[in-house]
């Protein structure tokens, strides 16, 4: 009875081989699938990581894309602000304008201020790598109409600090899917995030690398066509490299581009100011999810806040009211007359 049985188990035994060399082959293939398209993380891999280790973590630089005559004086400003701070290190303009630029803005501060000049107008020019004269780690990527407070930008640096592997910024947007028209949307949801916008964005210089030498060149080429998009093709860069989400940071800052807020001039140069931007947004996302064969964005419902004080109301002739906004007509006559939540 017991040589029947050999033949059986042998069988079973191959089969079971079969079984499991065919599920290891079958998910390999799934993954190079997968991955097609995708960014090469090799290219951040070591030893090509020491490349980045004398580059410091304790400052930052700020890395603006320059383009238009009309905002050289504007730009000039804001470099002289925000160099006071003692985390800029220095300061970096992608020059993307053939007419080379009127303003000696080397002039706005003491700290390095380095032009890059570009031969086109690419959006791709704000995420080239190598950067020259580059000494930090990590990069403010801002455009040249944003206005933010120097506590809150520093503010901001030191969460990056603390997540130095994430997108970390102040202009968030959120990727949704349309089981209607079978395709994602581009959305503002006040509830949920899963991009942050080149308007005020921190990261490592390592994604700018990705970008640049990475990702499939139809990504590239894709924004170069549209004149648009980049700002999403590098979420898209950062959340598949982590598998994570971005970091929003409460914060107030001005946007003189948005025609929404302000009745600015540089609105009508803005690229969101025009007429089907959101739609266009929509066709980035659904293009770049082909690409990459899937969508890697991650959402997050989080908001890192500076302000850990607690909610009071204090007591006033008029009624109670929030001690934050005390006037001189009603001032406290005492501090007992205050309530703490």
């Amino acid at each position: 009875m017991i040589i029947p049985r050999i033949p059986f188990l042998l069988v079973l035994f191959v089969f079971l081989a079969f079984l499991v060399n065919w599920f290891v082959w079958s998910s390999k293939q799934q993954a190079k699938t997968l991955h097609k398209g995708n960014v090469d993380l090799q290219k951040i891999s070591p030893p090509e990581e020491d490349e980045f280790e004398n580059l410091t973590t304790r400052q930052f630089t700020l890395l603006f894309n320059g383009y238009l005559l009309t905002r050289q004086e504007f730009l000039f400003q804001m470099i002289a602000t925000y160099s006071r701070s003692a985390l800029v290190q220095g300061t970096v303009i992608i020059w993307s304008n053939l007419e080379p630029p009127t303003v000696n803005f080397t002039l706005a501060t003491k700290k390095p201020v380095t032009i890059v000049d570009k031969p086109t107008s690419s959006l791709n020019n704000r995420f080239d790598y190598p950067v020259p004269e580059l000494r930090t780690r990590a990069l403010l990527v801002i455009d040249d109409d944003i206005e933010i407070s120097l506590s809150e930008m520093e503010f901001a640096f030191k969460v990056w600090q603390e997540f130095p592997d994430r997108i970390v910024g102040m202009f968030p947007r959120y990727h949704r899917w349309s089981e209607k028209t079978r395709s994602w949307k581009y959305t503002n949801d006040r509830r949920i995030y899963s991009m942050i916008l080149t308007k005020f964005m921190f990261l490592d210089v390592k994604y700018l690398k990705l970008y640049t030498h990475g990702i499939d060149q139809r990504v590239r080429d894709y924004v170069n066509r549209e004149n648009n998009c980049e700002d999403i093709a590098m979420n898209f860069v950062v959340a598949e490299a982590t598998r994570k989400g971005p970091i929003l940071i409460d914060g107030m800052p001005k946007d003189w581009g948005d025609k929404r807020s302000t009745k600015s001039e540089f609105t009508k140069d803005a690229i969101g100011s025009k007429k089907g931007h959101k739609d266009h947004r929509s066709e980035c996302l659904d293009y770049f999810a082909t690409v990459w064969g899937y969508m890697p964005l991650v959402g997050s419902i989080w908001k890192v806040s500076a302000d850990v004080g607690e909610f009071v109301l204090c007591k006033t002739e008029s009624g109670w009211v929030e001690c934050g906004v005390l006037t001189k007509s009603n001032q406290l006559d005492d501090d007992k007359d205050r309530i703490v939540f």
